[in-house]
C-alpha cells in the first residue's frame, strides 16, 4: 500500500464515535469480539444502573460499546 493510502495510525486522528449497542449476552458477544481481533478495553462489567457493558476498539482503531441498557420507551 502506498504512504499516500495508507490508514492513519491510531493516535494520529484519535476516536470520531463510539457507538453504543444495546444487546443481550454480553459476555459472548465479548468472547465473540476478541476472537475476532478487538482488543478488550474494559472486561463485562456490572453497572450500578443496571446494565452489564464492554468497551472494546477494533482493528481499525474504533471504540465500540455494548451493554443490556436499553432506554424506556
Amino acid at each position: 500500500m502506498s504512504s499516500e493510502h495508507a490508514r492513519p495510525s491510531r493516535t494520529e486522528h484519535g476516536t470520531t464515535a463510539s457507538p453504543y449497542i444495546a444487546t443481550d449476552d454480553i459476555d459472548a458477544r465479548c468472547e465473540r469480539a476478541r476472537q475476532a481481533g478487538a482488543e478488550i478495553c474494559m472486561e463485562p462489567t456490572d453497572q450500578p444502573y443496571g446494565s452489564r457493558d464492554f468497551i472494546c476498539r477494533d482493528p481499525e482503531g474504533h471504540l465500540w460499546c455494548f451493554g443490556t441498557y436499553r432506554a424506556a420507551t
